[in-house]
């Protein structure tokens, strides 16, 4: 029975996910059982010098060392299932292609660069895997997708809630945290960074949709890749940098409420946006209700008490 339920449930997977997963599972464990890491992985001395052109591509089909190819093989199973049923194919493999290649040439370039200051020889013979620039590339377009998302992690007693709209920060917090402490090497550092900012030009600029090309909504700028109180924070310190605009999403969330077309449908050429807007104008809704009802609550406990 076990089996048959798992069985439907590898069905409703999508084809090239499942070939891509199938790939990253397979192919990781055969480039660790045959040493093949100088072929498949990112080795930028040997990708430059031996002319291993595939490997801007190959190294983020495969992971070294197995434990986190294991942890990585649900999330990416994850998005790759969500993004190829949400934008088809061929935008996928367009999106997937982009931020494996642009990452593998701008962490060779950095790498480069500071071996020519540091002399150190290991800067261009540790090998890499690009599995986790996709990753990060992945969350920049689940933020796109769904920003107001929930996702609940841990059992309840200890449960911990992230907003979709805030992985891509926090992934790239624990990386960081992860090279500081000398977890990471420096050029993983490299790759989860660039997959972020590299994906994050290609769908704000490139990706081709039904109006035009790229997402240029207020809510997808730059400045929102970070959390909405960090901004408040940065906005407070230096209000000039967002030039005292109102569209800023932390202003423009807190002001929903207060506007005329909070829950009607909003007049754009980009119906995405438009959801996005209603999903916004719905959930500080909620809010707000929720807060009033708990201050008529305390009100109606403070008159109890008094009389």
């Amino acid at each position: 029975m076990m089996m048959l339920y798992g069985w439907r449930k590898l069905q409703k997977i999508p084809q090239l996910t499942r070939i891509l997963l199938l790939i990253f599972l397979l192919g990781s464990i055969g480039v660790w059982w045959f040493s093949l890491e100088a072929y498949f992985l990112l080795v930028p001395g040997l990708t430059i010098s031996n002319g291993y052109a595939w490997n801007v591509f190959s190294f983020s089909l495969v992971d070294v060392p197995l434990m986190e190819m294991g942890l990585l093989l649900i999330p990416l199973g994850i998005v790759y299932s969500m993004f190829e049923n949400s934008w088809g194919v061929i935008p996928f493999v367009l999106f997937w292609i982009f931020v494996s290649v642009t990452s593998a040439f701008a962490t060779i370039v950095l790498l480069f660069v500071l071996y020519t200051f540091l002399r150190d020889e290991t800067l261009l013979y540790v090998p890499l895997s690009g599995s986790m620039a996709i990753l990060g590339g992945f969350l920049v377009a689940v933020k796109q997708l769904i920003p107001d998302h929930e996702i609940y992690i841990l059992p309840r007693r200890f449960r911990f809630r992230l907003i979709a709209n805030d992985m891509p920060f926090w992934f790239l917090l624990c990386f960081s945290l992860g090279w500081l402490s000398g977890f990471r090497w420096i050029g993983q550092w490299f790759l989860s960074c660039l997959g972020v900012i590299n994906s994050w030009i290609y769908l704000r600029y490139l990706q081709k949709r039904e109006y035009g090309r790229g997402d240029t909504s207020d809510s997808f700028r730059l400045f929102t890749l970070l959390p909405i109180r960090i901004r408040e924070w940065i906005l407070a310190l230096f209000p000039s940098s967002s030039n005292n605009k109102e569209h800023d999403t932390a202003s423009y969330s807190r002001n929903l409420i207060k506007q005329d077309n909070d829950i009607l449908p909003v007049t754009t050429t980009d119906p995405t946006e438009a959801e996005r807007r209603r999903q916004r104008a719905l959930r500080a809704l909620d809010e707000r209700l929720g807060s009033l009802k708990s201050h008529s609550k305390a009100t109606t406990s403070e008159e109890g008490e008094l009389v």
